[in-house]
């Protein structure tokens, strides 16, 4: 049981990771060819003169309009291919050259926090994080993002005090209750974390991905509570936001089986396998319940 509960809190613990950070780089082989070469040829366009681009004459300056947006995204998108083929350096001059375009972006803060988080280097990610929450106060984005460098280093309470400080701004951020719940699970504070994950599912899912984690969640913390019945209506409807997903068939599976249910518990493992036949979890699950 404390093996299988392991690898169901890494499994968790892994999925609400990777859906909160976002932009975060895809694994696999990517060609070099991938650098958007023409939205390099747009930046250096945009960078010339305005004389050069007919908007201006005899040194007069620009008034900041639809090319310094223009040129904000085209350097954010030139980032984010960056670093997708992991040329990190040139990836963080873009993100900076895109901060340097004035009037300043300051979500663009959030972008560069996320790399620097990306990279494990915490303290300017935190830096960064701190600087857009000066800037922009009423954004919960930027103190919510310093609860996840908390969260990288596994500082859990001083994660929930970032949290907190977000719900504060905006008590419906649903984000915020996911990663609190998350960090009540490292903590072993069960019912807390049953608490975020309900209060996240009444309210009304905005985000891409909520009601996939919210209802993932609450799942996981019915298996450990032993509540198997409740466990299984709540991966049903994670499996309905995530048809396949490989951590709902496993938790699902695993409250079948605590449940007495094996043939149900089979099919699932066995979709799991479909899913990923290399996961040592799946072929372990699988010749635990055929060998019973």
């Amino acid at each position: 049981m404390v093996l299988v509960a392991r690898r169901l809190r890494f499994g968790l613990r892994f999925g609400l990771v990777m859906s909160v950070v976002a932009g975060c780089v895809t694994t696999g082989c990517v060609a070099r060819a991938a650098v958007p070469d023409e939205l390099t040829k747009q930046i250096l366009e945009a960078q010339q003169p305005s004389s050069e681009r007919g908007n201006a004459a005899k040194g007069e300056s620009r008034t900041p309009g639809a090319n310094d947006q223009n040129l904000r995204e085209l350097l954010k998108k030139r980032a984010i291919g960056f670093e997708k083929i992991h040329q990190t350096e040139q990836a963080e001059a873009d993100f900076t050259a895109a901060l340097d375009v004035q009037p300043i972006d300051p979500t663009l803060y959030a972008d560069r926090g996320y790399f620097y988080l990306r990279q494990k280097r915490f303290a300017q990610a935190l830096a960064d994080f701190t600087t857009g929450s000066r800037v922009d106060p009423n954004n919960p984005l930027f103190v919510f993002a310093t609860g996840r460098v908390h969260a990288a280093q596994a500082d859990f309470p001083g994660a929930i005090e970032r949290y907190n400080d977000a719900l504060r701004i905006d008590g419906a951020y649903a984000v915020a209750l996911i990663s609190r719940a998350e960090a009540y699970v490292h903590l072993g504070r069960l019912q807390d974390a049953k608490q975020d994950y309900d209060q996240t599912i009444a309210l009304a899912f905005k985000r891409a991905g909520d009601r996939y984690f919210a209802y993932l969640g609450r799942g996981y913390i019915n298996i450990l509570l032993q509540d198997f019945d409740a466990a299984v209506r709540d991966l049903d409807q994670a499996l309905d936001a995530q048809p396949g997903d490989l951590n709902a068939l496993l938790y699902r599976g695993y409250a079948y089986e605590l449940r007495g249910t094996s043939e149900l518990a089979l099919r699932d493992y066995e979709r799991a396998f479909v899913e990923s036949p290399g996961n040592p979890w799946v072929r372990t699950s699988l010749q635990r319940l055929r060998s019973n």
